[in-house]
C-alpha cells in the first residue's frame, strides 16, 4: 500500500494493518536493492574471472600433456603419461598409450 494513500486516508487501512511496519520494511528493501546489485556486479566478476582462469588452467594441462606424450617417451615417464591420460577422458573412456579408448 502506498504511503502516501496510507498517510492522506488512515481510515481506509484496517486495524489489524500494521502500516507503520510495511513502511519501514519497503524503506530496508530500497535501501538494500542498490547493495545488492553492486554485490551481484561483484558476484559476476568473480565468477568470469573464475572461469577465466579454469580456461587458462585447462590449456597449460593440454600443452603441458601433450609436451609430456612427445618428450617423455624417452625419459622413462611412460607411467606417469599412463596415469594422466585418466584425466584426458574421450567419450568417458581412458585414453590408453596407444590413443585408443581403454574400458575404465
Amino acid at each position: 500500500m502506498s504511503g502516501k494513500l496510507g498517510q492522506d486516508h488512515p481510515q481506509l487501512i484496517p486495524p489489524a494493518f500494521n502500516f507503520s511496519e510495511t513502511q519501514a520494511d519497503l524503506k530496508a528493501w530500497d535501501d538494500l536493492r542498490p547493495r545488492l546489485a553492486r554485490l551481484q556486479r561483484l558476484m559476476d566478476r568473480a565468477d568470469d574471472t573464475m572461469i577465466a582462469i579454469g580456461s587458462d588452467l585447462m590449456t597449460a594441462s593440454l600443452e603441458g600433456y601433450a609436451l609430456l606424450k612427445v618428450v617423455g617417451k624417452d625419459q622413462g615417464l611412460k607411467s606417469l603419461r599412463r596415469d594422466l591420460s585418466s584425466r584426458f577422458r574421450k567419450n568417458g573412456s581412458v585414453v590408453a598409450e596407444s590413443d585408443e579408448p581403454v574400458e575404465a
